[in-house]
């Protein structure tokens, strides 16, 4: 799913997502972008872990 992605885009709100370990998403992402089109991750969380995140509606 996300092995060599630019981005990680998450389109709906299953609760799956939710509970990604997103050190292992580090490790195979090669981009380290995520949109959050249902805003169900912290931002300031992923943001710590490298992520650089964009969330609808959010600054």
């Amino acid at each position: 799913m996300v092995k060599k992605a630019d981005w990680l885009l998450v389109l709906n709100d299953d609760p799956l997502f939710a509970k990604m370990d997103f050190n292992k998403v580090k490790k195979l992402m090669v981009g380290k972008k995520i949109f959050d089109a249902r805003n169900i991750f912290s931002k300031e969380k992923l943001e710590k872990m490298g992520f650089e995140y964009l969330g609808v509606g959010r600054v």
